[in-house]
């Protein structure tokens, strides 16, 4: 039957279930072939991944082949040492640093056990090291050893390495050459101990300094004390046991004086002499250069120790020279610790001896100065009591001529022996004012001081000058500030000072001028001044005439030269202060202050 009529023969239901049937194979086949698709797209989306994947794959594979390279350059040729080691320390890796380190090729360094190529100063430390990084899970240690390449400092640092069953199976250590580094380490902590050795050492020779100087302003045999200050710090500067200074008279004939510190105490006494500057003692005044012996009985020099000296090894000599002149040895001996003498010890020393050079010298001069001014002092003593008397005599004999002879002489002779008799008074004032300056000079200016009124001095000074300004026809005016203080002060010594400045002025000043005292009280001090109208005073004078001796050339005019020098001299010695003030052609003032007595 053919399918129309089947479909004709059906009845509407049937031919709706038929349709139904025919449209749901249709959507099953529609289905199936929709799936394919799909399934083909995915598989294509797949391949996509997959050539995807290859292509990184290949790629990351030729970063890894390049990383490789890089990493094997880089291990290869680093500037730090790299080992690869077994458990039993046996070298397995190695770059070329590492081969470096222990100077050998790398061929000949793999399989090899480490501590048989290098020498370890301490071969425990590497498997203390070894073991510290099993139980730490790293460790880091400074190791020195000693290869083909010479000696050897590093720092390393090693790793463990694991196996897959997390066993230990190796270390990969990091030898970091700190040699250099640890050497100026070194060479910084030696600076800094030679600066502090330096820094105290100067700091001693500072005090050495000062108690040379202390020595020579305070004795009044200034060679002696200073030779034995000498001796005494040079000892204590350098750490020595014994010390010595002689100053040479020739080499044949004993140091003299010879000075030394640290020996028994009456030595010289027993040994009889002082010894000569020959042997090792002589050998830096001789030699003109510091002498510096580990043990000074070894050196060919040395002569012998006389029966009962100590015993001396260590020996350090300094010549004690004055410009190209030696004149002796400083010499120590035995350093404490029994150490050497260094060099900071030699610097040190070379420095105090030319200290000690210049000290021996002004030592010799102040003895020398001091013998000069006793001679002085002895002779003015002599000459001013042999000519007292005289001149004495004289005065009185003008006297008794001038008031004993008849009248008719004495209008004929009174000028003559009024010349004398001036001339007599002027030597007993010069006699007295060397006198009076050389006591100031030593310091033994007697003062008896006692509560003066300002205003009585002025009135006295103006009564015993008065006869001065009378005859140059000059006026002399006083302005005494009211309810002046008085001063403590030497009456006489004061009146003396004030009259040397008043009859200073005198001599300077042209008739008709005026002269003024001032008196007046200032922050706690009486300030007297004399003021003339004179010449004035050139200013490169000026700073001068204080000084002993010195002399105005005004006129040619000038006595010896001490007023002016007395009168500081006094005011000083009272705790005043003196000074001059002036202008050419304006006249000068001099002025000197007294402390003031505070009013109760």
């Amino acid at each position: 039957m053919k399918p129309e009529a089947n479909l004709e023969a059906m009845s509407k239901k049937e031919l709706t279930e038929k349709l139904r049937a025919l449209l749901e194979k249709e959507r099953e086949l529609h289905d199936r072939s929709t799936e394919r698709e799909r399934l083909v797209d995915e598989l294509r989306v797949h391949q996509i991944e997959l050539e995807r994947q290859n292509r990184q794959l290949r790629e990351a594979q030729a970063e890894l082949e390049r990383s490789h390279a890089r990493y094997t350059d880089l291990y290869d040729f680093a500037p730090i040492a790299y080992f690869t080691f077994d458990t039993k320390g046996v070298i397995k890796e190695v770059n070329l640093a590492g081969a470096a380190l222990l100077g050998r090729d790398r061929k000949r360094v793999v399989g090899h056990p480490f501590d048989g190529l290098a020498q370890m100063k301490e071969p425990s430390l590497f498997w203390r090291h070894l073991d510290r990084c099993v139980a730490e899970q790293g460790a880091t240690d400074e190791l020195e050893f000693t290869s083909k390449r010479g000696r050897v400092e590093t720092q390393a640092i090693s790793v463990p390495v694991l196996d897959p069953n997390g066993d230990i199976a190796a270390f990969r250590t990091a030898f970091i050459d700190v040699t250099e580094r640890n050497e100026a380490l070194r060479e910084r902590e030696r600076a800094l101990q030679s600066e502090r050795v330096v820094r105290r050492q100067l700091e001693d020779l500072d005090r050495a300094s000062g108690a040379l100087a202390e020595a020579l302003a305070s004795s009044q045999s200034p060679t002696p004390a200073v030779l034995q200050v000498i001796v005494k710090e040079a000892r204590e500067l350098v750490d020595a046991e014994y010390a010595a200074l002689g100053v040479s008279r020739g080499p044949d004939k004993p140091f003299d004086p010879f000075v030394y510190a640290g020996v028994p105490e009456g030595l010289m006494d027993r040994l009889g002499r002082a010894p000569h500057p020959v042997g090792a003692f002589g050998l830096a005044a001789h030699e003109r250069r510091p002498v510096r012996l580990r043990d000074v009985c070894e050196s060919p020099a040395f002569g012998g120790f006389p029966a009962g000296h100590p015993t001396m090894t260590t020996f350090l000599g300094i010549p004690l020279t004055l410009g190209d002149h030696v004149f002796g040895s400083l010499y120590v001996a035995n350093k404490r610790g029994f150490k050497e003498f260094t060099d900071d010890d030699q610097r040190a020393l070379e420095r105090f001896a030319l200290r000690a050079s210049i000290a021996c010298e002004i030592a010799r001069l102040q003895g020398v100065t001091q013998e000069a001014v006793r001679s002085r002092d002895l002779a003015l003593a002599i000459v001013s009591h042999d000519l007292r008397n005289p001149i004495s005599s004289i005065a009185l004999a003008c006297t008794a001529m001038i008031h004993g002879a008849p009248a008719q002489e004495r209008r004929r002779d009174r000028r003559r022996v009024e010349q004398i008799q001036r001339a007599a008074e002027h030597m007993h004032r010069l006699i007295e004012d060397l006198f009076t300056a050389t006591m100031i000079e030593s310091g033994k200016l007697p003062i008896r001081p006692e509560v003066t009124s300002v205003a009585n001095l002025v009135e006295e000074a103006e009564q015993v000058v008065g006869s001065l300004t009378e005859s140059k026809a000059l006026r002399l005016e006083l302005h005494v500030e009211p309810a002046l203080p008085p001063v403590r002060c030497d009456h006489d010594r004061i009146l003396q000072a004030l009259s040397n400045l008043v009859g200073n002025a005198v001599k300077f000043s042209r008739a008709g001028q005026a002269i003024r005292l001032d008196a007046r009280q200032k922050h706690g001090e009486v300030v007297v001044s004399v003021v003339d109208e004179g010449p004035g005073i050139a200013p490169d004078q000026l700073p001068h005439i204080f000084e002993r001796y010195f002399k105005g050339d005004h006129d040619g005019k000038g006595g010896a030269g001490l007023g002016l020098y007395i009168a500081q001299g006094i005011v000083a010695a009272h705790g005043g202060h003196i000074w001059a003030e002036s202008r050419l052609g304006a006249g000068s003032t001099f002025s000197f202050t007294l402390p003031a007595v505070e009013q109760r």
